[in-house]
């Protein structure tokens, strides 16, 4: 079981992952303002978008590990101040391929999403992804408390 002081397993990340873009399905296709058709053409599209950027997060975590030798506090913030000068150089120049990366499948899915989206929706899609996000940390920052307030 997942608490607040505890790192989901695979299997419980996926479920959480799984809840969030059923959440978020809804909560695009209210704000988007799409049909059923609409919702179906696009939401194929997101979902490989979606996949391409856990592929993305997933590498960087991975080497982040292999770097640091610390895949064992996964998910547990990084303290800087222990990595050595190499380690910090490394863990600095794969971030910044990581963003390049991250910018390169949110310019090919752009494309993409214009194909199934006017314009405006699909920069209206990049504030309601920020949005979702926020109410989902301010949600699970909720939880947390409550769950810390029980004991």
């Amino acid at each position: 079981m997942l608490t607040a002081y505890s790192q989901p397993t695979k299997v419980e990340w996926e479920a959480l992952h799984n809840k969030m873009m059923k959440q978020k399905y809804e909560f695009l296709k209210k704000e988007l303002a799409l049909d059923e058709m609409q919702m179906k053409k696009f939401w194929d599209v997101y979902t490989q978008y979606d996949e391409e950027i856990c592929v993305c997060h997933e590498r960087a975590c991975e080497l982040q590990d292999k770097i640091t030798k610390n895949s064992a506090d996964r998910g547990k913030r990084l303290d800087e101040e222990l990595l050595t000068d190499e380690q910090a150089m490394q863990l600095n120049s794969q971030r910044m391929i990581t963003e390049r990366q991250l910018l390169e499948v949110e310019e090919k899915y752009t494309a993409e999403f214009n194909k199934v989206l006017s314009p405006q929706k699909v920069l209206k899609l990049n504030r309601l992804e920020k949005q979702f996000m926020r109410e989902i940390m301010s949600k699970g920052h909720k939880d947390i408390k409550k769950e810390n307030d029980k004991r």
